[in-house]
């Protein structure tokens, strides 16, 4: 058994992109469970859109989703 009792790394990395190709919009993106959720689903492939009333740290979301290679607005 591979990783948390996957049956090999090539399913893990299948399983890590599941929202690849989905649309997402995080309200309260900018920071806390928030900007969390925002990272977590652009690591899984989705494109996320950052919307808060706190524009510095939302902008610094979106930066950080695409520095890890994602797509954020």
């Amino acid at each position: 058994m591979g990783y948390a009792g996957r049956a090999s790394t090539s399913d893990w990395l299948e399983e890590s992109m599941r929202l690849k190709g989905r649309k997402i919009v995080i309200t309260g993106g900018a920071t806390g469970i928030g900007r969390a959720t925002a990272l977590r689903c652009a690591g899984e492939g989705a494109q996320v859109v950052v919307v808060d009333i706190n524009d510095t740290d939302g902008r610094s979301a979106q930066e950080e989703i695409r520095a890890e290679g994602g797509q954020g607005w």
